[in-house]
């Protein structure tokens, strides 16, 4: 059973999940995934004439698979353990429907979900940046200490589906895909020996170090109307992982978003990435610009037909060739 955002609603309110007096209430919601993504997520208020309001997210996998199940089950742990231990930034479960794999945050009135209007319409975008990643780091550095963290989340490593992509690319055949030249180029850069090689390298130098987001981009941050305040969602990816990751991930959904990009110039896309990067003053800079190649790599994979696809396959050369030196991420910016 899929509950599509109004079959949704009607299941909470039979069902009454969240305990609440729902008489007498006005409901609203409107849907924030979008109509492909793999999970339907729907942003509920329940708004009472004589009370505060209540204001939840509800997320439920589109299609019930196993790979869903193990998905929705990780970030459910997740929040469990989070809020177990007082970990910063992190949404607060309500409840979890483990029938119908339903997960319910509460969602803090101040805050809304990233959009490129709310975003160019902070007093400070800037200070938003160093927000951002100031609790990124304190979420990275504070899950360090946390021992037990590995019993109790189902781990899910995002290289592990990187690996096993690259694995996966001696078998394409090339000519499977002669009637869809942009695959073509993207399939001639990872055959190429080069590049495997050098793809294997930077895989290799993944590390477990701390609980990491695992798909940390704009889309997966709540946010207050000055930027001051931010919190995480969407940790169905999260895991065990190399805090360098999350980091590599934030500045591709700088570099590849064509809205973002659009809107915003060159010099001062670059600025946003270095105050990002302040924040994180020992992390190694060469490892994470390879990082965002390998990011990068997976994104053209699941977005083959994307007009901007030669585009982006500069960038990952740029990226992946990337080994020390000073770095500048204007340069990777395909235009003046």
């Amino acid at each position: 059973m899929v509950l599509e955002p109004y079959n949704l609603i009607r299941y909470i309110l039979s069902k009454n999940v969240l305990q609440l007096d729902i008489s007498g209430c006005k409901i609203m919601t409107s849907e924030l995934s979008r109509p492909d993504a793999r999970n339907c997520v729907v942003e509920i208020n329940i708004e009472k004439k004589t009370d505060k309001s209540h204001e939840f997210i509800a997320k439920q996998p589109r299609y019930f698979d196993n790979e869903s199940a193990k998905f929705i089950n990780n970030e459910r742990n997740f929040y469990v353990f989070a809020n177990n231990n007082n970990i910063d930034s992190v949404g607060a479960l309500i409840a979890f429907d483990d029938y119908n794999k339903v997960l319910f945050l509460k969602k803090r009135s101040a805050l809304e979900v990233f959009t490129y209007d709310s975003f160019f319409k902070l007093e400070n975008e800037k200070a938003f940046f160093k927000v951002v990643a100031s609790n990124l780091k304190t979420f990275h550095d504070k899950t360090k200490n946390l021992t037990n963290f590995g019993k109790l989340l189902d781990a899910y490593t995002p290289f592990v589906s990187i690996r096993r992509l690259i694995n996966e690319f001696p078998r394409l055949q090339k000519h499977d895909y002669s009637d869809k030249p942009k695959f073509t180029n993207f399939y001639d850069l990872i055959s190429d020996i080069n590049y495997q090689l050098k793809i294997g390298e930077i895989l290799n130098k993944w590390e477990n170090e701390c609980i990491i987001h695992g798909d940390f981009h704009f889309k997966n941050i709540l946010h207050d109307n000055n930027g001051s305040v931010v919190e995480f969602i969407d940790f169905e990816l999260t895991g065990i992982g190399d805090s360098n990751w999350d980091i590599a991930c934030f500045i591709h959904s700088i570099l590849v978003d064509n809205e973002f990009f659009r809107r915003t110039r060159t010099e001062v896309l670059n600025q946003y990435i270095n105050i990002f990067l302040l924040q994180y003053p020992n992390a190694d800079k060469a490892k994470i610009i390879q990082f965002v190649g390998i990011k990068a790599i997976w994104h053209c994979w699941i977005t083959l037909f994307n007009e901007d696809l030669d585009i982006k396959i500069d960038l990952i050369k740029k990226l992946i060739d990337y080994s020390s030196g000073n770095f500048e991420f204007k340069f990777l910016f395909p235009r003046n």
